[in-house]
């Protein structure tokens, strides 16, 4: 059982679990919570999260950080951890009976959650909903005993779920009510001490530590060979404020940033960017990129396994093709990752090209108020029991 230290008794009358294990599902947590607590302030909240969703008055158990396993041989290496967290939350859902469970992504965990949540008899919404179009389909079976009501944010994913008889609602995505630049070009560049006048190429390297180390090296050796091709260039590494200066050090005369990533990002002429939702963001703000991802050799091949779409930037899964390229474990060299930037920031007519397919894309996410939609869903799920009417 979690001290009480952590987790003090509610006073509100309704009490919603949430769980978002990594950065990305805490920033979208944070605008879930808010957005409930707008239209019901007497809304309580608590389970596992980072430092938005704690701003927006999340009572944590564990963080993000301490949730934040990349690949599945280090999510083994953790079992013991991960199986203390899961007892933990079943006693405390156990203890507080909420009036729903709110899962955000982060499926290894949240699933083993949701099965315990259903045996106490609390109703689970999924927001944002794991991949399973990449992963192939036996999740979503699954989820259909386990899952009361499925918030999506693509649209694609609405026929996967009412295939299986899934109660499943498209909302847009969240992302689309923050992705955005508090400041112009001229005013970064002044801030990061850069010239507007030359090529700003951004690095992304990721949000976990683990990430960052596997990936920052090839971004650093890049942008090096880069810069020998084209000395004009400016390379900028955006570092992840959940990480500390130190882990995201290279060799060579690289920029660093922290606190604005979305200005950067607007910013660049071009990015290399870590796969995953900073691939969306970029993709929101309309700046051509380039993707890569690395992780660990066995967790590599174990995914190569599961794994069933050709594409895995969300971007592209988005666009439906390769709208930008693609560099995967192997494939990830400094060379090749190189080459592939020095095309894009040599032809101005491709980059154009390529913001011009971003902004297709991004028009599928739907509109504004995702966070509203998902906060009335789950108010009308916690049920007349939990909720005054």
């Amino acid at each position: 059982m979690p001290s009480q230290s952590k987790i003090k008794n509610p006073k509100s009358k309704i009490s919603i679990a949430i769980i978002a294990g990594e950065t990305s599902g805490d920033l979208i947590g944070g605008l879930f919570v808010r957005a409930v607590k707008e239209k019901d302030p007497s809304a309580s909240f608590f389970g596992i999260g980072g430092e938005r969703m704690r701003e927006a008055g999340v009572e944590l158990l564990h963080t993000t950080q301490e949730m934040a396993f990349l690949g599945f041989v280090e999510v083994v290496k953790h079992l013991p951890f991960v199986s203390r967290v899961l007892n933990e939350m079943e006693s405390l859902l156990r203890a507080r009976r909420p009036g729903l469970l709110v899962l955000i992504d982060y499926p290894g965990f949240n699933l083993r959650l949701a099965e315990r949540a259903k045996r106490l008899g609390i109703p689970v919404m999924y927001y944002i909903s794991p991949q399973v179009w990449a992963w192939g389909k036996g999740r979503a079976k699954k989820m259909r005993r386990l899952v009361d009501k499925m918030v999506v944010a693509f649209q694609f994913e609405v026929g996967i779920y009412e295939k299986e008889g899934i109660p499943v609602e498209f909302v847009g995505h969240p992302l689309l009510e923050v992705v955005k630049s508090r400041m112009s070009r001229q005013e970064f560049c002044s801030q990061a001490a850069l010239s507007p006048e030359k090529p700003i190429l951004g690095l992304l390297p990721g949000s976990r530590r683990q990430e960052v180390e596997k990936i920052l090296p090839v971004m650093g050796e890049a942008a090096r060979v880069i810069w020998e091709k084209m000395p004009n260039v400016q390379p900028v590494i955006g570092m992840a404020e959940e990480l500390e200066d130190k882990d995201f050090t290279v060799t060579g005369e690289v920029k660093r940033v922290k606190g604005l990533t979305y200005e950067l990002m607007a910013s660049s002429d071009l990015v290399i960017v870590a796969s995953g939702s900073a691939t969306l963001e970029t993709g929101i703000l309309g700046t051509p990129m380039v993707v890569i991802y690395k992780t660990s050799f066995l967790s590599y091949q174990i995914a190569k396994k599961v794994v069933t779409i050709p594409n895995i930037a969300l971007i592209n899964v988005v666009a439906g093709k390769r709208l930008v390229p693609e560099f995967i474990q192997g494939q990830a060299r400094p060379d090749k990752v190189a080459k592939a930037a020095l095309e894009l920031l040599g032809d101005s007519s491709k980059r154009e090209e390529i913001k011009q397919e971003l902004k297709k894309a991004v028009s599928s996410l739907g509109g504004p108020g995702a966070s509203a939609k998902a906060a009335e869903i789950a108010l009308s799920l916690v049920g007349e029991t939990s909720h005054p009417g």
